[in-house]
């Protein structure tokens, strides 16, 4: 029996079954050629290098509870630099102080430059979040006196012999453009296992009277295949925003400190989900609301000219760490937030000046404006 439709469908598919495998047969090809050269073509404008080793880690500090602080350091004896949320058994923080981050990286190459993108929520339906940055330790600095849980200290755990106190490099924090009120005197990102550490507002998104996030990158070149980046959160306040715009509004509404991007030599390398959601019924306390008042002033050496980088602590009356700021490029210092009324003490230190007058005592009943240092000849 002859089945003529059989013998003309073979004819007719024959050629074409060929270039369909021909062409898959390129596909494959071009792939595999891709991989080849360590890149894989995603989308026109995506483009993933691979293989890489590089990642990054973000946590925050959880300080203990008021009563019984607790210090940001990981040892054998606490574990309070973690990764998930705060809780109000793990942590406190009030209205005006600064909650300590810091970005693990590993698996770098030295000498490569790479770039890390944060974000965080300045305003929430009109009320401010993180109304700007900070030093990691402008808070949690010692000694370990109540409510401080003493020097935070982010590196040690993962820098062997690494000093909280002495980075590789730092960056200035500058003021945020498109925020009012929005800095303390010289703060600064710290990194250990990097160089040439560089900070600058990358981008702003949505409006102060709605919900608004601020971007900002961090740029450095690796000097270790390890490396911590540091810095800290300001937690804003009813005497800046107002009494219902600060934090303390956000009632059951979350908060964001996150990391949006990392680039390593140019190259987008993908990280996951790198957000922390804080809220004030999480871990904020709060005090009576009182009056602020600030100390300011400038440091010099024995030509009148401005030293940067001078270190200002000011100790309440029980030698709790109020607030430290640095000085910037100029000399300029303010510390802000301060309790009228309250009596506080200042200590001025530098690496390379020394100050005769160094520690002053003074009780704030209005604004100090002239608290000058002059360092040694």
């Amino acid at each position: 029996m002859k089945f003529p439709q059989i013998k003309f469908l073979i004819q007719f598919l024959t050629p074409r079954v060929f270039m369909l495998l021909l062409c898959v047969g390129m596909m494959v090809f071009s792939i595999s050629a891709q991989r080849a050269k360590g890149v894989t073509a995603l989308a026109p404008d995506i483009l993933i290098s691979s293989p890489t080793r590089a990642s990054v880690n973000l946590d925050h500090c959880t300080n203990g509870l008021r009563a019984t602080p607790e210090p940001c350091v990981n040892n054998a004896d606490f574990r309070n630099w973690v990764n998930g949320n705060a809780n109000p058994n793990k942590a406190h923080y009030r209205e005006g102080d600064s909650v300590p981050f810091r970005s693990i990286f590993s698996g770098l190459t030295v000498g490569t430059v790479y770039t890390l993108e944060i974000f965080y929520d300045v305003t929430k339906n009109g009320k401010y979040a993180f109304d700007y940055l900070t030093s990691f330790d402008r808070t949690e600095r010692g000694p370990l006196t109540p409510p401080s849980g003493g020097q935070a200290d982010p590196c040690s755990d993962v820098i062997p012999g690494c000093s909280p106190l002495a980075p590789t490099s730092s960056a200035f924090i500058t003021d945020d453009p498109n925020v009012p009120l929005n800095n303390d005197s010289a703060q600064d990102f710290d990194i250990w296992g990097g160089s040439g550490l560089t900070f600058a507002y990358s981008g702003f998104e949505g409006t102060l009277a709605g919900t608004s996030t601020t971007f900002v990158t961090l740029t450095f070149t690796a000097t270790a295949e390890t490396a911590v980046l540091a810095w800290g959160g300001h937690v804003a306040t009813r005497a800046d925003r107002g009494a219902n715009n600060s934090a303390v509004g956000i009632s059951g509404s979350p908060y964001h400190m996150a990391l949006s991007k990392l680039t390593e030599g140019g190259n987008v390398i993908g990280i996951g989900s790198q957000d922390h959601q804080l809220s004030v019924s999480d871990f904020l306390t709060l005090d009576p609301t009182a009056a602020s008042v600030f100390v300011s002033g400038r440091v010099t050496n024995s030509f009148g000219r401005g030293i940067s980088g001078a270190r200002i602590a000011v100790l309440g009356a029980n030698g709790e760490a109020a607030r430290s700021v640095l000085t910037n490029q100029f000399g300029y210092y303010k510390v802000s937030e301060l309790d009228a009324g309250s009596t506080y003490t200042s200590i001025i230190s530098h690496r390379r000046y020394q100050f005769t007058d160094n520690i002053r005592t003074f009780t704030l009943n209005d604004n100090l404006s002239d608290n000058d240092f002059v360092a040694n000849p």
